[in-house]
């Protein structure tokens, strides 16, 4: 799904475009709010269309993070 230019963009928009679980877009955004631009609508976190990449790259790079060393054989 690509939204229209300049859209603001609600966790299930990031979690569609994304493909990561909307529980784990709050969870990275909770996270690092300093690497996550946002803007409040009422309680509702927006996001610009640019933080779909910001999401991916955290999510990736936690992945990375998480995976066991390989056994080396």
């Amino acid at each position: 799904m690509k939204p229209p230019a300049g859209k603001r963009l609600k966790t299930a928009d990031i979690a569609e475009m994304t493909g990561i679980p909307e529980e784990g877009i709050r969870d990275i955004a909770r996270r690092h709010p300093n690497r996550i631009p946002s803007k409040k609508m009422g309680r509702i976190p927006v996001y610009d269309e640019k933080a779909a990449g910001i999401f991916s790259a955290i999510a990736e790079e936690e992945s990375g993070e998480e995976r066991p060393p390989s056994p080396g054989y």
